[in-house]
């Protein structure tokens, strides 16, 4: 959710890097799909540069690790069918999320704990 990240830049930032590392720690056991909004890019250099830069550096460390799928494809029904359940930001795919009966964990920026 771009709007999160605009509002908690640093604190969403630790988020999602210690959201990754407890994925990361459980890759044999799951894959995560990362599937970001496809405004973020635009949004983000329009409005925080510094905050895009910091973003697109996780982006590509995730990317290059090779142990998930950052999927870029604009294709949010694809996503959804291919995932077993959503953990992220209430978003446009949430929706959708349910009308598949897919589990729905909306995160909070301030737990750290709640994996």
């Amino acid at each position: 959710n771009i709007a999160g990240l605009l509002c908690r830049e640093d604190e969403m930032l630790e988020k999602y890097k210690y959201i990754l590392k407890s994925f990361k720690d459980k890759r044999d056991d799951i894959c995560l799909l990362w599937w970001p909004s496809p405004l973020i890019e635009a949004a983000l250099k329009a409005t925080a540069p510094d905050l895009w830069k910091k973003y697109d550096d996780l982006v590509s460390k995730f990317c290059s690790e090779g142990w998930g799928i950052y999927d870029t494809s604009l294709d949010l029904e694809k996503a959804v069918t291919l995932c077993n359940e959503y953990y992220g930001d209430d978003s446009n795919m949430v929706p959708l999320l349910r009308k598949y009966k897919k589990p729905v964990k909306i995160q909070n920026p301030e737990n750290f704990n709640e994996l």
